[in-house]
């Protein structure tokens, strides 16, 4: 039996959130009409500028992205990706801020590569739709059994046409709930 993972980093998701997908989101969801004008409002209507030697640009309207630091942030970004659950993926998906893991077992591990590859398509749809992006750097895949070392692989994994650097080892979190 083989177990496989792929670490997948979202680049700036924090940062890249447009407005106009959340609240198409938070509009879907069964919260009172009072709150989504709350969330309306903690969106809308920001400006920010950037000043270099005391030199500051025009105000432009913020379409994308939660303050840093807010404690809306991360519930505002559960909203956002929480759809992304419903996709058909052949492995189970794991999230943990902006970081998404997908595991898959199997016993043939170019079958399992082959269903990782597809499952990284449609994820990659997905997320080019909702204007977020994998950091390619910090994406990586292993294989977590033992009997990996002497199977021969017919193909690599790719994302946005880079090539998926497979590991032996990685750093990863795992919340838990009980």
């Amino acid at each position: 039996m083989f177990v496989t993972a792929t670490f997948l980093d979202l680049r700036k998701a924090f940062d890249t959130m447009d407005h106009s997908i959340l609240m198409m989101k938070i509009d879907s969801t069964n919260v009172r009409p009072t709150v989504k004008g709350w969330f309306r409002s903690y969106l809308d209507e920001r400006y920010q500028c950037v000043t270099v030697n005391n030199k500051s640009s025009d105000f432009l309207r913020v379409t994308c992205g939660v303050p840093q630091g807010s404690v809306l942030g991360p519930l505002l970004f559960g909203i956002f990706i929480n759809d992304m659950f419903k996709l058909p993926l052949r492995g189970k998906l794991y999230l943990y801020a902006d970081d998404a893991s997908i595991f898959y077992v199997g016993t043939d591990p170019n079958i399992l590569l082959r269903g990782m590859q597809l499952d990284l398509d449609l994820l990659f749809r997905w997320l080019t739709s909702h204007k977020l992006i994998v950091n390619t750097d910090k994406t990586k895949f292993m294989f977590l059994s033992k009997p990996f070392s002497n199977v021969t692989l017919r193909q690599d994994l790719y994302c946005y046409g880079c090539k998926i650097q497979r590991v032996k080892t990685l750093r990863f979190w795992v919340l838990c709930y009980m």
